[in-house]
């Protein structure tokens, strides 16, 4: 026999899947059991609690992080400064702390090259004048060797001669810079600090040689460029000057004949030699300082940019980040907003009660 089957017919129209075992008479939880696929919506609501509210807490915390940002943006561009404090960035804060130190030094010692080119020029400036003297020393020694010229005339010129040679004396003794004194011979280990560092050999220039003295009295043993105060007894180093002059009275009736002038060309020479020398190492001297702060000057360069790199602040970005951090604490304190109404809908239910 066939056991004919009959298949009841469900209208299945407008059923979720989720009561059409209700509709079949089958319980839900049974059927999702039974068949994976099928899962139950679970909802979760948030408590309503007086003492704690988690939206606030965290809606406070954000508003609270984005206002220290903003805050910090704010100094940032206020000092144009990307660190303002250690806690900024510890490590670049080191390293600018060091490379300002560098730069610092290297501008004292900038200015020292400086300092030591004026007194370079000072001192030049004052051989110069020396020197004009005694070629005009030497015009009047050649002249008073002629025999064209009368006794009274060679007077007359060994008299020019001594005001010129005491007048090389005075600038001997007057020209100071700072207090030093330049030609005396009373400058000792004039060294100009041109480095950050202690080391003499590497950070200082010795000027003492370009300091010689110009003026050697009797018994003085600075050498120098050989010219003597004629009013005191001739040095060896120019001893045609007692032809010249009677050294106890000053005046020039010591002359006697046209070779005493002649003698007195050598002497001239020789201290127009050595004062052409020296203001040749004066000019090397100084060339040397300006090759030192032109050296300084392009290292000053570089570490300050390098400082300016780890110190300074990028306006552009901290202005972007500046207008994030504005948004954000914007819409936190939005958020918080909103979330302090809860305690308003707990009072609402409780007076609905």
């Amino acid at each position: 026999m066939k056991s004919h089957l009959k298949t009841a017919k469900i209208n299945t129209e407008g059923v979720s899947p989720g009561n059409f075992f209700e509709k079949v008479g089958v319980d839900s939880e049974h059927a999702s059991s039974a068949h994976p696929r099928i899962k139950k919506k679970e909802k979760v609501m948030a408590e309503t609690v007086f003492n704690t509210n988690p939206t606030v807490l965290r809606a406070l915390s954000s508003l609270q992080t984005h206002t220290n940002a903003l805050e910090n943006s704010l100094e940032r561009i206020a000092s144009g400064k990307r660190i303002n404090s250690a806690a900024d960035d510890p490590t670049g804060l080191s390293l600018s702390s060091k490379l300002t130190s560098q730069v610092r030094k290297q501008m004292v010692s900038l200015q020292n090259a400086q300092d030591g080119i004026s007194l370079l020029q000072v001192t030049e400036g004052a051989l110069g004048n020396i020197g004009d003297s005694l070629l005009r020393i030497r015009e009047l020694t050649v002249q008073m060797a002629s025999d064209t010229n009368s006794q009274t005339q060679r007077n007359v010129m060994a008299q020019e001669v001594r005001n010129l040679i005491d007048n090389i004396d005075r600038t001997a003794q007057v020209s100071k810079f700072n207090g030093v004194s330049l030609l005396d011979g009373s400058a000792n280990g004039i060294l100009i600090q041109v480095g950050p560092q202690s080391s003499l050999a590497s950070n200082t220039i010795d000027l003492t040689p370009a300091l010689a003295s110009v003026r050697v009295d009797a018994g003085d043993v600075n050498g120098g460029l050989g010219l003597i105060d004629s009013s005191v007894a001739a040095s060896a180093t120019f001893a045609s000057l007692d032809a010249l002059f009677d050294p106890a009275t000053g005046s020039s009736s010591g002359f006697v004949n046209t070779d005493a002038a002649r003698n007195f060309m050598a002497d001239i020479d020789g201290a127009i030699l050595q004062l052409n020398n020296q203001r040749a190492l004066i000019g090397t001297l100084q060339n040397q300082l300006e090759t030192t702060i032109s050296n300084l000057s392009f290292s000053n360069e570089n570490l300050q940019a390098s400082n300016s790199r780890i110190l300074d602040l990028d306006v552009a970005a901290e202005s972007s980040r500046m207008i994030q951090a504005q948004i954000l604490q914007q819409a936190a304190a939005t958020i918080l907003t909103q979330a302090n109404q809860t305690p308003d809908l707990i009072n609402a239910l409780l007076q609905n009660r």
